[in-house]
């Protein structure tokens, strides 16, 4: 079917390609002492001091929409669940060293932008994976609950603070309480679209959720929230119709990475193209069931 070609074959492969070369050009960068600077100019973004005193040179970023360590980090969290698929049946061996090589430069950079909120995404998208694929029960759900917990323990306290110096994680509850005041306001419609910062006058809501209620009010957070759940119930219900292991494992690594996308729209705003790229994906497999799912 189209759906299934266009994921399985075609479009996701692009952006797992961009974040390969992405990752791979940041850790080579790094490796042979370039200077830090990009090829369109831009420099490192701004770094905690603790991440200083651990010895990271800088945090990674892009251009554009990608100008922020976090945003810039997306690229990577939801390339990550087309890696991961690998791992599982029906590929082979050779198939899944062939995820783990693809897997390692996504995760090195991931840390090399620094991103909290990236990297708690990517803990989150292992979580669901192991949720998915083992059918976890709620005694083996707490027991990997826990080894998450130790891999955050792990991490660098940069990634894992809920502190800096920069006062970033503070700044981020204030342009929250900033949205519920604007839908408080305005219910229905909002202050606007693309007002968030004109409202604040200092930053943007850093919670894509917060932002779309404050900007185009409780019917906008609806229809929102509209779209992500029929993106889900199409991947649910070809994730069910297919015998193809293969093509449910797409459907599975789709999934996560839309999961993944929305556990990094908690901390920084994404409400930008990537994201319904992938909800189109989601709709093109829609489009191939043989019986539409019913709300």
């Amino acid at each position: 079917p189209l759906g299934m070609q266009v994921l399985s074959r075609g479009i996701v492969f692009i952006d797992l390609a961009i974040a390969q070369i992405a990752g791979l050009g940041v850790i080579l960068a790094d490796f042979v002492g370039f200077e830090p600077q990009g090829w369109a100019g831009q420099g490192f973004a701004w770094m905690d001091d603790e991440a200083a005193k651990a010895g990271v040179a800088g945090r990674t970023r892009w251009i554009n929409i990608f100008d922020g360590p976090g945003v810039f980090c997306v690229v990577y969290t939801i390339a990550l669940p087309f890696a991961v698929r690998y791992f599982g049946k029906p590929f082979t061996t050779g198939k899944r060293i062939f995820g783990v090589l693809l897997l390692a430069p996504l995760l090195l950079a991931t840390v090399y932008t620094g991103s909290r909120g990236g990297f708690l995404a990517t803990v989150g998208i292992f979580g669901l994976y192991l949720m998915s694929k083992f059918r976890i029960s709620l005694a083996r759900m707490v027991l990997v609950g826990g080894v998450l917990l130790a891999i955050l323990a792990l991490a660098p306290s940069y990634l894992t603070s809920t502190s800096d110096s920069h006062g970033s994680a503070q700044h981020r509850i204030d342009m929250w309480a900033e949205g519920v005041e604007m839908v408080t306001q305005n219910p229905v419609f909002g202050i606007g679209k693309g007002n968030f910062l004109r409202y604040t006058g200092k930053l943007i809501a850093h919670n894509s959720a917060v932002e779309i209620m404050g900007e185009t009010g409780i019917p906008g957070l609806f229809l929102w929230l509209g779209l992500i759940y029929m993106g889900f119930k199409n991947l649910y219900a070809a994730y069910r119709e297919t015998e193809d292991l293969e093509q449910r494992s797409f459907v599975m690594a789709l999934g996560l990475s839309i999961a993944g996308y929305l556990l990094s729209s908690i901390f920084v705003t994404l409400e930008y193209e990537t994201f319904y790229f992938l909800l189109a994906l989601a709709a093109a497999v829609g489009h191939s069931l043989s019986a539409r799912p019913i709300c």
